[in-house]
């Protein structure tokens, strides 16, 4: 029997839609979604660091998310 061939899953870049969860900082997001502090801020038009427990973010990332 011939081995199956070996197919490489690929990341996809995509926009989530992230609830933001009492004490998360745009940092948190940030690592859990690998994408930029900036990046994230720039998305949903922050000035600030500062989000408020059960703000909806988007965020742009290639990660898997379940």
């Amino acid at each position: 029997e011939e081995p199956k061939p070996v197919i490489a899953k690929q990341k996809v870049a995509r926009w989530v839609r992230h609830v933001e969860k009492k004490g998360e900082t745009l940092w948190d997001i940030s690592k859990r979604y690998d994408t930029k502090v900036e990046v994230i801020k720039m998305s949903n038009k922050l000035e600030t660091d500062s989000i408020s427990s059960g703000q909806i973010l988007r965020v742009f990332t290639n990660v898997k998310t379940e």
